[in-house]
């Protein structure tokens, strides 16, 4: 027989002792941190317990995302060099994971000032690092803000499974050079910029 309960030592909060089991099966106590099991063997046997097994499946831990962003530019072409143009966005992130279970990303963007989010990846994408070259060239200049979320579906049921997401500051893409209008009016050049 088993039962069960949350604390160390057993008390009123335990359940009861289930009926007894004669051969191997599944433990009918309910779930709970703490099992003690009993044997009872008939009276004037010789009957002897050499080994007991309990197999349980510890609780799924959330993945828990943080400090989603830019990824920080090479520091090889030195601090003041101007940055190289690329429609090309390095976006990576953090992930505590301490059931160390296989993640899966998944990235939507939106614009800052509009509330819709749009899915960055094809549904059948499996984006399992923690990084990620978004390509913006398809989006209009603005500023934008990125949400990663983590999820632990690939290893476990899908009833236990577990997400956690988070966004990122304004990330701003701008694929567009500034509009130059320049004209000679006499002597003098006059002119704009408009970016």
């Amino acid at each position: 027989s088993t039962r069960s309960g949350n604390t160390e030592e057993p008390d009123d909060t335990w359940s009861d002792w289930s009926a007894p089991q004669s051969s191997p099966g599944p433990v009918r106590s309910a779930a709970a941190r703490y099992i003690q099991i009993r044997a009872i063997f008939p009276s004037g046997s010789d009957a002897s317990l050499r080994s007991v097994r309990l197999y349980y499946l510890p609780q799924n831990q959330r993945a828990s995302v943080s400090e989603v962003g830019l990824k920080a530019p090479s520091t090889k072409r030195g601090p003041d060099a101007m940055p190289e143009a690329s429609t090309t966005v390095p976006l990576v992130w953090k992930v505590s994971n301490p059931d160390e279970d296989e993640l899966r990303y998944l990235l939507r963007f939106r614009r800052e000032d509009q509330t819709r989010w749009r899915d960055m990846l094809d549904d059948d994408t499996r984006l399992t690092e923690t990084h990620y070259d978004w390509q913006t060239l398809a989006i209009p200049d603005g500023r934008y803000v990125v949400e990663v979320t983590a999820t632990d579906a690939i290893s476990n049921p899908a009833d236990r499974a577990l997400s956690d997401r988070a966004i990122s500051e304004v990330i701003t893409v701008d694929n567009h050079a500034p509009e130059l209008n320049v004209s000679l009016r006499g002597r003098r050049l006059v002119g704009s910029a408009r970016d």
